[in-house]
């Protein structure tokens, strides 16, 4: 449900979100799926990486990266507010300790 709703909220397909490419505005909309999909299910990361072609370590990085990337905070909060009825599953950056990489 998430993909392929932010899918068409981005004006991306499905296919280039799950491709290999790291042009930014494709990036930012896998990263929202993964963030989206992290704070409002109960999946873990390996399942969540599956849904864009990713594996954990990208899931564990796309959530560091919402706190580090204000524009994807900010893209990532405004996709999320439609949510606003829904109570998160959890929160995006728990059990995690923030690093200056």
């Amino acid at each position: 449900f998430i993909l392929n709703d932010v899918s068409k909220v981005r004006n991306i397909s499905v296919s280039h979100i799950k491709s290999k490419t790291r042009m930014r505005h494709i990036k930012d909309a896998r990263h929202i799926v993964i963030i989206a999909s992290w704070k409002y299910t109960d999946e873990g990361n390996y399942p969540i990486g599956f849904q864009v072609n990713r594996d954990h370590a990208s899931v564990i990085h796309a959530r560091k990266q919402y706190y580090r990337d204000n524009k994807l905070h900010e893209m990532a909060d405004d996709y999320m507010s439609k949510f606003a009825g829904i109570r998160p599953k959890r929160e995006i950056y728990e059990n995690f300790e923030l690093t200056n990489r």
